[in-house]
């Protein structure tokens, strides 16, 4: 599925012209909105367990008393989740096989697709507000 949302990313970078028709910048941009997306899911989990207990706090307070900043958390927590995407989708130019690969399938399959990803991006972006605010 990942592929696919990487895919149609991809694809709205293309259409609404970001990058003109550098597939290499529209993927690169895939790449870290696939990354969000996957932050946002690993923030809403912690989110969740957070208010369960103080673990979580703990962890922070530790990590942000060795760097000696509130900032490295977030920094860390980005970097942590954009390195194996960019590896996975990126390098070596990986996203061209995914490209022809998803062009090259049936329609109806892609049509399915489509509804998952556009499920998934709504359900992370819902349940990580209701958390976040929670």
């Amino acid at each position: 599925m990942f592929k696919y949302l990487f895919y149609r990313i991809f694809r709205f970078n293309i259409k609404i012209s970001i990058f003109g028709e550098d597939k290499s910048g529209s993927a690169l941009s895939a790449v870290f909105g696939i990354s969000f997306l996957i932050a946002m899911n690993i923030a809403s989990i912690w989110f969740y367990y957070e208010k369960q207990t103080d673990l979580l706090n703990q962890i922070v307070d530790s990590f942000n008393s060795f760097w000696g900043t509130d900032k490295a958390t977030p920094i860390a927590f980005a970097t942590i989740v954009l390195i194996p995407v960019y590896f996975i989708f990126y390098h070596k130019k990986k996203y061209e096989r995914i490209i022809e690969e998803i062009e090259n399938e049936d329609k109806q399959k892609n049509k399915i697709k489509n509804i998952l990803a556009i499920l998934y991006q709504i359900i992370t972006i819902v349940v990580f507000l209701i958390l976040f605010f929670s």
